[in-house]
């Protein structure tokens, strides 16, 4: 069992009582992951994860206790596809296009010209 589908069972899917994991789902269960992916649903549930289990997951050791304590605390939820939102990466520096002419008529390296133009501080992008 991934930590999806460890996920899915406990935000998604109900049974009576929550069984105990096998070693594979200890080994994917992870408190702040759970944590975190529930938060993302919304703002009431990023509340309740501050406010119930933060406070109670420091208070259990074994993971299988903790899984049954989220298993009983989180409410079952409508599926909801998240909008994840990753961080952008800075644009790459766009390269002048006057130094590979001038490396070229120089018969230098780029990075020459740039070396000399760092020396004499002229901004070459």
């Amino acid at each position: 069992m991934n930590f999806f589908e460890l996920l899915r069972k406990l935000i998604f899917s109900r049974k009576t009582i929550a069984e105990d994991l096998d070693s594979e789902g200890l080994q994917q269960f992870t408190p702040y992951m759970v944590n975190r992916w529930l938060s993302f649903y919304g703002q009431s549930q990023a509340v309740f994860v501050n406010e119930t289990l933060n406070r109670f997951t420091g208070l259990l050791e074994d993971k299988n206790e903790m899984y049954k304590l989220y298993y009983n605390l989180i409410p079952t939820q409508k599926y909801k596809k998240i909008a994840y939102v990753k961080k952008r990466k800075e644009k790459e520096e766009k390269e002048d296009l006057g130094i590979p002419v001038i490396a070229r008529n120089q018969m230098i390296s780029q990075r020459e010209v740039k070396m000399y133009l760092d020396l004499h501080n002229i901004k070459h992008n």
